[in-house]
């Protein structure tokens, strides 16, 4: 099992985003047979949160939250509640409900830096969608800080995480000038942002920004 959900954490990794309904298949797969559980029937944070994101790159909503919710008590108790409030929120991002992704992160507790630069992300992202302009560009600095001040998270997690902010910040300036730019310079303006983070390398949430650049009229 292991082998295949490496498998397809390369493809995923290739981009081939085909691979989640893959892994899906093999983590229910091991939940069903208790495959995952150690120590005294204990999940572990890291593998609820990968096998929630992997319900929710495919979709599966309804699943992921009963998932969520079935095996809280199964993460162990120190982090049980981090655990629970994040991916939560994430599910709720997911699913459009802003608000309750905001008031949701409200129960992170920031002691694990994991958890901190993954909820103010999260947040950035939702101000973003809800054009909170002055909340996005307040909450890019000090995360920017954030992360720049840190010294345990590897320089590969570092750049991947500050380009992100880099990208959503030229987002950010493009889209709130758009109403006053004429329709040509709005799209080549739109189109560089798109080439910029095509070709930027490494970028955590590629697939949402492309995404959010994308979509735009």
């Amino acid at each position: 099992y292991q082998i295949a959900l490496n498998h397809c954490i390369r493809r995923i990794n290739a981009g081939q985003t085909d691979a989640y309904a893959d892994a899906l298949v093999l983590y229910r797969t091991l939940l069903e047979r208790g495959l995952l559980l150690q120590h005294g029937g204990r999940l572990s944070q890291w593998a609820y949160k990968n096998i929630a994101t992997t319900g929710l790159r495919t979709g599966a909503f309804e699943w992921t939250e009963q998932f969520l919710n079935q095996y809280r008590e199964a993460l162990p108790p120190t982090e049980r509640d981090n655990a629970f409030a994040f991916n939560l929120a994430t599910l709720y991002f997911e699913k459009q409900e802003l608000a309750l992704t905001l008031q949701t992160l409200q129960n992170v507790n920031f002691t694990d830096f994991t958890y901190h630069v993954g909820a103010k992300i999260l947040q950035l992202k939702t101000f973003y969608l809800l054009n909170e302009d002055d909340a996005l560009i307040s909450l890019l600095a000090t995360t920017e800080q954030l992360l720049r001040r840190d010294k345990t998270l590897s320089s590969f997690g570092k750049s991947t995480n500050l380009n992100f902010l880099k990208m959503l910040r030229q987002a950010s300036k493009w889209k709130s000038k758009k109403p006053r730019l004429s329709l040509q310079k709005s799209e080549r303006e739109r189109l560089a942002l798109l080439e910029k983070v095509v070709a930027l390398q490494p970028v955590a949430n590629k697939d949402w920004l492309l995404k959010i650049l994308g979509r735009e009229e």
